[in-house]
Parts: C-alpha cells; structure tokens; sequence
C-alpha cells in the first residue's frame, strides 16, 4: 500500500552460497537488497558465517584492508557521516 517491496526467503536459498542455491545464481539477499530484514539469530549466524568465510579466504592483505574499512566506516556513520569512497569497497 506505501509502495514498500516485500520478499520472502528460506535459510537454503537466503545468500549466494546458500545449499539450494545453483552455481552462477543468486541468492536471494542479493537479488531483493533489502533496507530492513526481520530474522532468527540462526539466520544472522549463517550470514555472519557466510561473510566470514569470504573474507578469510581472501589473502592477509584483503583481510587487513576489510577490516580496516569496516571499522572506519563504523566509526564515521555512527557519528552521523557517509563514507562514499568506503561505500564502493564496504557496501552499506
């Protein structure tokens, strides 16, 4: 009715590496991008796991620089400030 996008999703099809999920596809955080998302801790787990697992497959240098980008952006948006250049290596 207010022009809000609604989706729905399982825990075998949520991310992209997401068991049900066919190699080269998408899962579907990807494809809804959502704003807000209500979820079970279980859920926020394996998010968690899953962002994880990419970065710590990443070389020492990604790791460092991730990191590093993470916190600076923390730091900034919680005392109210965009991060536009942070915003192309850590999306929002």
């Amino acid at each position: 009715m207010t022009g809000v996008p609604i989706g729905y999703s399982t825990p075998l099809t949520l991310i992209d590496t997401s068991s049900k999920i066919m190699r080269g596809s998408k899962g579907d955080a990807t494809v809804l991008k959502p704003t807000c998302m209500t979820s079970v801790p279980l859920i926020l787990d394996r998010i968690s796991k899953g962002i994880n697992d990419k970065i710590n497959s990443g070389s020492a240098f990604k790791k460092a620089l991730f990191r590093f980008l993470y916190q600076y952006k923390l730091n900034w948006t919680q005392k109210g400030y965009l991060t536009p250049l942070v915003d192309r290596f850590v999306p929002k």
